[in-house]
């Protein structure tokens, strides 16, 4: 049976269970964020190596010194990683991946055209104006 309140009669009035947050909370978000960008950029080093073979390749390396880079320079700042450094870290690496899809189709195309010959990367950073 309800009561006006809305509440079964009989009940205890309030809320019996406690809920503690510690800084432990915080250091697994932080470690899980880590993990999810680590092995996201491993998908796509994947990925990236199976689409585009050779040029895939060099663009997983870059890639990666892009992110050995980035963690380098928090580390000699001695910043503090954070969820939204972790963020920050993951659209980098959206953003580094993006334009490598770019110049790896635009390759491509100017081999397929036979505009291009090897090594093609000089010519295509040359013409890369319209592309972005």
């Amino acid at each position: 049976m309800l009561s006006y309140s809305g509440r079964f009669i009989g009940s205890s009035y309030g809320d019996n269970r406690r809920r503690l947050i510690g800084p432990s909370l915080g250091a697994d978000n932080i470690a899980q964020g880590f993990n999810s960008t680590l092995w996201g950029f491993v998908a796509i080093v994947i990925f990236i190596i199976a689409y585009y073979f050779v040029f895939g390749m060099v663009s997983a390396l870059s890639l990666s010194l892009n992110i050995t880079l980035l963690i380098s320079l928090l580390s000699l700042l001695q910043a503090t990683l954070t969820l939204p450094g972790i963020a920050a870290m993951a659209l980098t690496l959206g953003m580094a991946i993006d334009s490598n899809v770019l110049i790896n189709e635009r390759i491509r195309e100017e081999i397929r055209m036979g505009l291009l010959r090897l090594p093609p990367y000089p010519m295509v950073m040359k013409k890369r104006g319209p592309l972005f």
